[in-house]
């Protein structure tokens, strides 16, 4: 009886692996795009260049760079914390290894807030007190390494520039099609 069964199921096994390694391929795939989205680069008014990851959704914007050690984030990296509308934001510092400039923006990347050289503070007990900015009503929030040149000469009113082939439409649509 068994003998019956062994061409179909061949079949099946061969059809299930065409279907498999179509699948990874097409997974393969949508990381790029995501990454494509996630990953820009934001240019200040004196022309510096940050390389940009967008920090999207509950998880990743309470995780921000809590753990992230001062080798594993480059002086010419930032993380946006990507937000759907204005409100009233306050940040805080557990578990940062390195010092933080914390620039609050606008829905058209304009500065509106810098908390300057926030200190680090490993772990999460609250001795001392883990630094917290004041609230700020924004649409976005940057944060990058303290006394980097990309912060060093940045001012509230300037515009942040987009240096993407993305608008920060695009990339509001795109998050909103694909991680709700």
């Amino acid at each position: 009886m068994i003998r019956h069964f062994k061409k179909p199921l061949l079949l099946c096994l061969a059809l299930l692996s065409i279907i498999s390694c179509n699948h990874d391929a097409q997974s393969n795939k949508m990381p790029s795009v995501i990454d494509d989205i996630r990953e820009i680069k934001i240019k200040n008014q004196q022309g510096q260049n940050l390389n940009v990851r967008l920090a999207i959704g509950p998880y990743e914007t309470s995780l921000g760079l809590s753990g992230l050690t001062p080798d594993k984030f480059q002086d010419n990296q930032g993380l946006l914390f990507f937000f759907f509308e204005d409100t009233e934001r306050s940040f805080w510092m557990p578990d940062t290894y390195f010092n933080l400039d914390i620039i609050f923006l606008d829905e058209n990347l304009k500065v509106l807030f810098i908390e300057k050289n926030i200190s680090a503070h490993p772990g999460r007990t609250e001795n001392p007190p883990i630094p917290r900015t004041p609230q700020i009503k924004c649409r976005y929030v940057l944060e990058i390494k303290s006394n980097v040149l990309f912060g060093s000469t940045l001012k509230v009113g300037e515009s942040l520039i987009l240096n993407s082939e993305y608008t920060l439409e695009n990339i509001r649509n795109f998050i909103l099609k694909n991680y709700n």
